[in-house]
This record gives structure tokens, sequence and C-alpha cells, in this order.
């Protein structure tokens, strides 16, 4: 079994990546009596020399060599096509600026684009569990807390949901 935890904080060792690093104990932990083929890969996206969509559309191509794939050659490439066979992916979020940082949001563009359906065909090749924690300054008594639902439910169910699966967050 293979999991993907994503780190999109520029600290790796601060509240992002410690809360991170949970989840991979509570992974190991769960798992550790049903099978002993576990790997979980945890990637540092500012360790990462990549871009967002380009929108070059080379993936929407039906029969073009990219259809469905990512065309870019950078170093996100090999780790986008080996996440979309994965067991499933937690993605750590630090919120700049009222939604997720820069870094995860050009990271998901990339993930989910080439597979985002413009009509009522699915060609996700598996639809693994997925999960966000969103690591911000704001309690929930915050009169603003609404409106990061609101953001956050439109990126779970709009682009990560359609694509995989709605992702299990924490706020």
């Amino acid at each position: 079994m293979k999991y993907y935890v994503i780190n999109s904080s520029p600290r790796k060792n601060y509240n992002t990546s410690q809360l991170l690093e949970k989840v991979v104990e509570g992974i190991k932990d769960t798992l550790k009596d049903k099978t002993d083929d576990v790997q979980i890969e945890m990637i540092n996206l500012y360790d990462l020399e990549y871009t967002g969509c380009r929108s070059c559309f080379l993936c929407k191509q039906k029969e073009g060599p990219f259809y469905g794939t990512c065309p870019v050659n950078d170093d996100i490439k090999d780790i986008l096509a080996d996440m979309r066979s994965c067991d499933g992916i937690v993605f750590g979020a630090p919120v700049y600026f009222a939604d997720i940082n820069g870094m995860l949001r050009a990271f998901i563009e990339r993930l989910c684009f080439p597979q985002f359906p413009y009509a009522d065909i699915d060609i996700t090749e598996k639809h693994m569990p997925m999960g966000i924690i969103y690591d911000m300054n704001i309690k929930t008594d915050n009169p603003a807390f609404p409106f990061y639902n609101t953001v956050f439910d439109f990126l779970e169910e709009s682009f990560l949901g359609r694509v995989y699966t709605k992702p299990y967050s924490l706020k």
C-alpha cells in the first residue's frame, strides 16, 4: 500500500509538518496489523521546482500521447503519475489570504486538471481516499470562519471531490 503526504508549508518543522507527522504515525498504526507493505512518501513542495497548469490542453486530447496526464516535465511529473494509483493522499495546507497557499494550489491544478471531466465521463484511474489539514491562525468563533468553510468546501467538492474523492478535512 502506498500513501502520499504532501506538505505545502515552507517551514518543514513547524505546525503543518508536525500535524502531518502525526498523520504518518496514524496511518502506520492503523495498518500495522493489516499489511507489512506500507509505503508513505512525504513530499515537501518547497523542495521542488514546478509550476501550476499551463493550460496547454494536451491532457485533454483524447487521441494524444498525454491524454489524462500532464505533459510538463518538471520535479512533480513522476510524483503526479504515481499518485494516480496510490492508496491515499493527505495534504497539509497552510492558509494564506483566506485560502490554501500557492504551492498547493499549483500542485492541485496539475494533479486534477488532466483528469477533470468536462462531460459525464470518468477517466480517473483510482478514486482513493484523501484528507486535508488546514493550518491557520483563526478561531472557529471568528465571524469570518464561515467564509473559510465556503472556500474550502469549493476546493474539496468541485475539484478534488469531482476527480478523486471529497477529502476528509480538519480545520
